[in-house]
C-alpha cells in the first residue's frame, strides 16, 4: 500500500482538524512505516494502529514515556505484585522499565520478550537500552509485531478485523481490555476513510517498486526526449517529474515520441499514483494532459 500525502492530510485536517509541525513529521513516519511493513496489507489494521497511536500518544504521533514522578513507579518494584506481574527482578525495575513507545511496553519481561523479534543483538536490545523503544522505528515495529501476533494481551488484529467484519471496539483488547474502546473506534472509523481516499492505485494493481539501475535508465530516457523539445516546453516537462518523484510521492513516467522543438511528448505510466500526473500537470499550467500525453502552453 502506498498513500497519497497531499490527500491523507487533506483528509485528516477534514477529520481531526489542523496539525502541527511536530505532528505532520510523525504522521509522516507512520506512514512510511506503515508502507514499507509487509505484514500490513488490510487498510483496516493500518487505520486501527493510527487510531490505537492517536489516542495512546496523546495527538503527538511521537513514542512517548510513561508519565509520573520516579517514585509513581515503585508500584511496579521488583517484590510488588505488579512488579512480578512484568517479570520486574531487580530494584529500580519499576522506573527503568516504564512504559515507552506507541503502545508503552511496561516491564523487564516485556522488554526482553520484544527485543528478539526485532532481531536486536545482545547489548543494543530493549533491556540494555531501553529508551531504544522510544525510537520511531522501534516503537512502529514493536506495535506493529505485537498487535499483529498477539504479544501484548493474546489478542491479535486478525481477531477482530478480518473478511467477516471490523470490530473496531472489541479490538481494542489488543492493547487494554476496553478502554476508551468506543472513542478509538471512533478515530479508525475516520482514519480508514482518510486512508482510503488516499490510497494510491498502482498500475494494474501492482506496487512495483524501481530499483536504482531502472531509475538511472529512466532518467536518461527522459532527458533524452526532453531535450528533443522546445526549450522552454522541455524545461516544463522536467519540472513536472521533479514534482511526480519528490515528496515520496514515487511516481515515474517515461517518455517517448517528443515532438522536435515542440511542445508535446507522449507518455507510458511506470508506476505510483495514475491520478498525479494530470493534476500536477494541470496545477503547473500545462495546456494539455492525459493518460498518455503530455502538451506545455506556448511561451
Amino acid at each position: 500500500m502506498k498513500f497519497n500525502r497531499q490527500s491523507f492530510f487533506n483528509s485528516y485536517k477534514a477529520n481531526f482538524g489542523n496539525l502541527a509541525q511536530a505532528q505532520v513529521s510523525g504522521l509522516e513516519n507512520l506512514l512510511n512505516f506503515i508502507e514499507a511493513d509487509q505484514t500490513i496489507t488490510d487498510i483496516r489494521w493500518a487505520a486501527y494502529m493510527l487510531a490505537t497511536i492517536k489516542h495512546e500518544c496523546a495527538d503527538t504521533y511521537q513514542p512517548i514515556t510513561e508519565r509520573g514522578q520516579k517514585s509513581y513507579f515503585d508500584k511496579y518494584e521488583a517484590g510488588t505484585a505488579i512488579g512480578k506481574n512484568l517479570g520486574n527482578t531487580e530494584n529500580g525495575d519499576g522506573y527503568l522499565f516504564r512504559g515507552r513507545g506507541f503502545v508503552q511496553i511496561t516491564g523487564r519481561a516485556n522488554y526482553k520478550r520484544l527485543s528478539k523479534p526485532l532481531a536486536l543483538a545482545d547489548g543494543d536490545d530493549l533491556v540494555s537500552k531501553p529508551d531504544k523503544a522510544l525510537s520511531p522505528d522501534t516503537a512502529y515495529k514493536i506495535m506493529s509485531y505485537g498487535m499483529v501476533n498477539g504479544s501484548f494481551t493474546g489478542k491479535k488484529l486478525q481477531d477482530y478485523i478480518n473478511a467477516a467484519k471490523a470490530d473496531y471496539i472489541e479490538a481494542r483488547r489488543i492493547i487494554n481490555r476496553l478502554d476508551q474502546a468506543e472513542k478509538i473506534e471512533g478515530y479508525a472509523v475516520k482514519f480508514e476513510s482518510i486512508l482510503q481516499n488516499s490510497l494510491i492505485q498502482m498500475s494494474e494493481g501492482i506496487a512495483k517498486i524501481m530499483t536504482d539501475e531502472e531509475r538511472k535508465k529512466l532518467f536518461e530516457n527522459n532527458i533524452l526526449e526532453i531535450n528533443k523539445m522546445y526549450a522552454p516546453a522541455g524545461s516544463m516537462i522536467k519540472n513536472l517529474i521533479m514534482e511526480l518523484e519528490r515528496n515520496n510521492r514515487n511516481t515515474y513516467i517515461k517518455l517517448h515520441d517528443a515532438v522536435v522543438n515542440g511542445h508535446v511528448v507522449h507518455y507510458d505510466f511506470l508506476e505510483g499514483d495514475t491520478n498525479l500526473v494530470i493534476n500536477v500537470a494541470n496545477a503547473l499550467g500545462f495546456k494539455n494532459a492525459t493518460s498518455e500525453l503530455l502538451e506545455v502552453r506556448d511561451a
